[in-house]
């Protein structure tokens, strides 16, 4: 199975790269590596980065999309607590004029 995690990184030399230019070499590899992988390969991959089982229903492409959100998310960081809380305030907005519950 193929693995979408790169070797640990070795102390760097004046003629390597910067970190942030590193890092964002292997998010690039990464990413560009999703669409070769299997479909056993990719529920391993959602398994891993979200910590729960692929839902069943989504299709190969919203599994390598969910996945590359994951990859860019842990390199470059989440959504800042701001933006969570506009959202979740506005999940609630709307759940309460629909009558659901967020």
């Amino acid at each position: 199975m193929m693995s979408l995690m790169g070797p640990a990184e070795s102390p760097r030399s004046a003629h390597q790269p910067s970190a942030g230019s590193t890092c964002i070499s292997r998010v690039v590899v990464q990413l560009e590596a999703l669409p070769g992988l299997s479909i056993a390969e990719l529920r391993a991959e959602w398994r891993r980065r979200f910590r729960s089982p692929p839902p069943n229903r989504l299709s190969r492409d919203l599994w390598m999309r969910g996945i590359a959100y994951k990859i860019q998310e842990r390199s470059h960081g989440g959504l800042s607590r701001a933006t969570l809380r506009k959202l979740k305030a506005l999940a609630e907005r709307l759940a309460a004029r629909d009558g659901t519950v967020v």
